[in-house]
Order: C-alpha cells, then sequence, then structure tokens
C-alpha cells in the first residue's frame, strides 16, 4: 500500500514442504531478497540454519554497502541480549542493528490498532531503506559475485575440515563418556534406592539419595552439555566450506587429481563421523527418555537433567546439517571409487 508495488515474502516455515530441498531453497531465496527479518528468540540463536541464513545475509548485505535492509524483530526480551560482550557472535551481530521491539506486541491480537501501527511502522522503514538501497550505486562486479567467490577455496576449507574432525571426534567420545557415567550413576542409585523403600522414613531417605545422585550427575551433564555445543558450534562454518569443495572439487578433478584423494579421504571421514554422530545422539535420547520418570522425584534432580538435554538439543540442531552433508557427498559427481 506504501509502495505501490507488490512484495513477495518468503518464510522458511511456511514456503518449505516435506520432500523440498530446504537448503538450496534457502539459500536461493536469500541470495535473491531485498530485506531481511530474523525473529529474535533464545531458539533462534540455538537453530544452526537460523545462524547460517543470518551470516550469509549479513555478509551480502555488508559487500553491498546495503546494513539498513536488515531488521531484526526482538519477539522475546533474554538476558544475553544485553550482556556486554555476549559471547555470542551470532547476538553480537543482531545488535549491529536497529530492532524493532515487539515483547509486548506479540501480546496483542493482529487486528487490533497497535499491532496494525506497528506492521506500518516496519512498513515505512523498510519502503525508505529500499529507496535509499535504490540510490546506491553498487559496482556491477559485486552484483554478480557469488558467495563462493568470497568464499575460502578448495585447499582452505579442506583445512577447515581437517581441523575441525578431530575436534569433533572428541567431542563426541566425551559424550559417549557422559551418557556412560551417568548410566552408571543411576544403576549404582537403583539399590540405594530400594533400601530407602525399606527404612523406617522412606520419604527422607529417598530424598537423600535423589540428592546425592543429583550432586554425582553434574559434572557429567555438564560435560554432555559442553561437548554438544562445542560439537555444533562450527557447523556453520564448515557447512559453507564444504559445500565448495562438494561442487569445486569435480571440475578440477583433471587439472588437480591429488585433490581428488585429498577430498574423497575427507568425504569418508565425514561419513564415518555421521554415523558416529547418530549412534551417540541415539543413546543421549534413550538416557534421556528413561530418565524422564525420575525428574519429578526431586527438584535437585532437574538442574543437572536440564543441562543434558541442553546438549541434547545442541546435537538434536546439528542433525539435519549433517544428514545434508552425507546426502551431498553420495549424490556428488565426484567418483572416489577409483
Amino acid at each position: 500500500m506504501i509502495t505501490g508495488e507488490h512484495i513477495s515474502l518468503f518464510l522458511d516455515r511456511d514456503e518449505l514442504h516435506w520432500g523440498d530441498d530446504w537448503h538450496g531453497k534457502i539459500d536461493a531465496s536469500l541470495a535473491s531478497v531485498a530485506f531481511f527479518i530474523p525473529v529474535i528468540t533464545p531458539r533462534y540463536f540455538q537453530s544452526i540454519e537460523c545462524r547460517r541464513e543470518l551470516n550469509y545475509f549479513v555478509r551480502r548485505a555488508d559487500t553491498l554497502g546495503l546494513g539498513e535492509l536488515i531488521m531484526p524483530i526482538k519477539y522475546i526480551d533474554f538476558p544475553a541480549l544485553e550482556n556486554n560482550p555476549t559471547g555470542n557472535e551470532a547476538i553480537e551481530l543482531v545488535r549491529r542493528f536497529q530492532w524493532e521491539d515487539w515483547t509486548e506486541l506479540r501480546f496483542c491480537a493482529t487486528d487490533s490498532p497497535e499491532y496494525r501501527r506497528a506492521v506500518s511502522r516496519m512498513a515505512s522503514r523498510l519502503a525508505a531503506a529500499n529507496a535509499s538501497a535504490d540510490q546506491t550505486q553498487v559496482p556491477v562486479e559485486l552484483l554478480e559475485s557469488t558467495d563462493m567467490d568470497d568464499g575460502p577455496g578448495i585447499l582452505d576449507s579442506m583445512a577447515g575440515m581437517e581441523a575441525a574432525l578431530p575436534e569433533w571426534q572428541e567431542a563426541l567420545e566425551s559424550i559417549g563418556r557422559g551418557v556412560q557415567s551417568v548410566g552408571e550413576l543411576f544403576t549404582a542409585a537403583t539399590p540405594e534406592m530400594e533400601g530407602a523403600n525399606k527404612s523406617n522414613k522412606p520419604l527422607a531417605a529417598r530424598l537423600t539419595v535423589a540428592r546425592k545422585l543429583a550432586s554425582d550427575l553434574r559434572d557429567p551433564a555438564s560435560e554432555i552439555a559442553n561437548s554438544g555445543e562445542s560439537f555444533t558450534k562450527r557447523l556453520n562454518e564448515v557447512d559453507q566450506g564444504l559445500a565448495i569443495m562438494i561442487e569445486r572439487t569435480p571440475a578440477e578433478a583433471a587439472e588437480y587429481p591429488d585433490r581428488v584423494a585429498q577430498a574423497c579421504r575427507l568425504f569418508e571421514s565425514i561419513k564415518q563421523m555421521a554415523i558416529s554422530y547418530e549412534k551417540a545422539l541415539e543413546g543421549l535420547e534413550s538416557m534421556l527418555e528413561a530418565t524422564q520418570s525420575i525428574e519429578t522425584m526431586s527438584r535437585d534432580l532437574r538442574a543437572p537433567l536440564k543441562t543434558m538435554k541442553r546438549g541434547l538439543l545442541s546435537m538434536q540442531e546439528g542433525r539435519r546439517v549433517i544428514q545434508g552433508w552425507v546426502s551431498q557427498i553420495d549424490d556428488s559427481s565426484l567418483d572416489c571409487s577409483v
């Protein structure tokens, strides 16, 4: 209504359907969008894909000098947004831009005057930013350049991947150790709980066992959570580099045959890592499912179990990214059978 022009909106939740190539579809949309509106919640920064989209568009906007076309919506307020420094690269990126505060507006009906005025303010801001962008003289070579040209080369990507693989393997082994320790602690606590039921004061005795178990769980729970976060924190960087490798290596195989062998070894390592990852994730999921009923026994148990769930969440966020890697490798035209 403000510009008199039609605007097409791409909503990654609404526009993706089961069976879609979601990764490619999002990338294709990000490459052509005029403005980018991330809706900021704590979960936004826990999502690998959301962080990847944010990095992608901010990098593109910086290259073109059009940062005003990024408009975050602060949908939920949380302490990490106000910390200095935040310790989170994605939050630091978002804080570079002027956001719209919808922390109270989200409770309003979409047809309420308050909500409609807020939408109108956003539309006016975007229209003004878009008009300003139209006046910006962007060099043709920047418009025609692709993110692949700005990204790392094949050897850079290989080096990054090779550096990350030992760290990931150690993270997986650490999670395995944590899961094993937790299992042993629960196994040891079972006869103690049975003995408590036979005491003169069974409730007090059970509470004592639960509190001791909660104390013992603290360290392995932290190990699981920290290792899960360590495993996933570099996925965005590696995801970009791996995509470049998969696309470029077959085309350059004739000119640089040594790269084929290097890439094939690396791809096989990634596929093996994906198998180990699934086993670790399944073990963590099964363990937490088995402990659900125990969580209600004592509030002391909630903290370590919540910590372990944080590690599980980090691991689950990386699942579809890693599965996507395996699919890309399997679909690659690179012949590793020679």
